[in-house]
């Protein structure tokens, strides 16, 4: 067999799954974004701390209080943590003029 058919079949088979994976997704995420926008209610849970937001998909519901147990291997304690009504963890931005850092990023930052 040909070095070079080889390639080019490996080549193509790679493009081809690729491009099915990017289809796929895009099809289940524009399915996901309208099924959420055209029914909204499905959205509403009280036991979620986070909803839907049409323009970043996710953000912390307003005035949700939670406490987060860790298992006993982590330590067993109970953490409480609550979101304003602005939609920020911690006291309302209004009543605080303390100066403020803001960080963006995932849970290694």
């Amino acid at each position: 067999m040909d070095i070079k058919r080889l390639f080019k079949d490996v080549i193509i088979i790679l493009l081809t799954t690729l491009g099915l994976l990017v289809g796929i997704e895009v099809i289940m995420q524009v399915t996901y974004f309208f099924d959420l926008k055209n029914n909204p209610e499905k959205n509403e849970n009280p036991e979620l701390a986070f909803q839907f937001n049409e323009d970043y998909l996710v953000e912390l519901v307003p005035g949700v209080e939670k406490t987060y147990v860790r298992v006993f291997e982590n330590g067993g304690d109970s953490i409480l943590w609550k979101v304003n009504q602005e939609g920020f963890r911690g006291s309302p931005l209004n009543d605080n003029d303390a100066f403020r850092i803001m960080v963006y990023g995932d849970s290694n930052m």
